[in-house]
């Protein structure tokens, strides 16, 4: 039998990997405050309580009382409780038929062990990631419990990632820098330069984009933002003055949505960009879109016309030319001319 403290843990640790699950786990506990309650709730209150939790906690709310009733349900199923009915008025009110009962004071049922044996398996693929370290010790703990080892689990699940990337161990610095508001002092070393530069930051936002982490800060003195790779990064400390928020509500979510990754000219401007693509390359495509502005214009015998609206930059144009013999850019004319002269730059590569 597990006791509270390692449900309490192992729920915690779901919400978090599991994002799926997440406003049913806020549900289920707000559900079993409401029904331990001698007074017990009407659907319509307990509905309220659990969109006044998920809400605090940034999750979606839930818009149809019969949510509540299958949640009920479910814990009725799940725990082997019952869940009686009290008349108040015109009012049926909901509350456990034994007083004591808890989900967090019971042992796990035989689902709970299933679900919390997925689980690990879902650990196992962040265990050695930065900000991660403790999952090595958790779930060491978690399978002695269970009483498998971890070496007898058969993985089903992998996440893509390269491990031999450089930079990785700055990830959690940055992170507690942006975190505590701290100003740092990199050496930073580009591929467009042999020496090392050095440099005071302001450090706002990371983002990861093709298995490479990226760094969004504000050099010291200057108004505009600098993305810098981590794996560019030779060494990093405190730096001495006050920390300067970003200026603004700035909004990175809408920073990058009309782009293909992360770098953004200065100048750009969005424009609808017309892309013939095969029609052997064109189910990849479509099912996995080169920006979420994606339509389909038209179909033609040998392909398909698709647009996006983009302001075109680095990423998108490695994106075209990694399909260079199934896709062909018909406008604007200065992309393609662009992308024409690095085809042709290649080609000589051959000759």
């Amino acid at each position: 039998m597990f006791a509270h403290n390692w449900f309490v843990c192992v729920v915690a640790a779901i919400e978090f990997i599991m994002s799926n699950s997440k406003g049913y786990v806020v549900r289920q506990r707000v559900l079993d405050k409401c029904l331990h309650s001698i007074r017990g709730y009407s659907t319509a209150e307990m509905m309220d309580a659990c969109n006044f939790a998920l809400q605090k906690r940034g999750y979606r709310k839930i818009t149809a009382s019969n949510t509540v009733r299958d949640d009920l349900l479910e814990i009725e199923n799940a725990y082997g409780v019952t869940i009686e009915k009290v008349l108040s008025g015109r009012n049926i009110r909901y509350r456990y038929k034994d007083a004591s009962f808890s989900i967090y004071s019971s042992p796990l049922t035989d689902k709970d062990l299933d679900r919390l044996q997925e689980l690990l398996n879902d650990l196992e693929s962040f265990q050695g990631r930065p900000q991660f370290e403790w999952l090595d010790d958790i779930s060491e703990r978690l399978h002695s419990t269970l009483g498998q080892s971890s070496a007898d689990e058969k993985f089903i699940v992998e996440f893509d990632e390269n491990k031999q990337l450089k930079g990785r161990e700055f990830f959690e610095p940055l992170f507690n820098a942006i975190k505590n508001q701290q100003a740092l002092n990199i050496s930073y070393k580009s591929f467009k330069r042999d020496e090392e530069v050095s440099y005071t930051i302001h450090p706002y936002f990371l983002k990861q984009y093709n298995k490479r982490w990226f760094l969004f800060a504000r050099s010291h003195g200057y108004k505009t933002l600098t993305n810098f790779s981590l794996d560019r990064i030779v060494c990093m400390s405190q730096a001495s003055i006050p920390y300067e928020q970003n200026e603004g509500d700035f909004d990175f979510k809408a920073f990058f949505k009309d782009i293909v990754g992360v770098s953004i000219p200065r100048d750009g401007d969005v424009v609808p960009v017309r892309i013939w693509v095969s029609n052997e390359l064109y189910p990849y495509i479509a099912t996995k879109p080169i920006h979420h502005t994606q339509t389909l214009v038209s179909e033609e015998e040998t392909g398909k016309i698709i647009e996006i609206n983009v302001i075109p930059n680095y990423e998108l144009k490695r994106e075209l030319l990694s399909h260079c013999e199934s896709v062909k850019v018909l406008s604007p004319p200065e992309l393609q001319k662009e992308l024409i002269k690095k085809i042709e730059k290649n080609l000589e590569n051959y000759q």
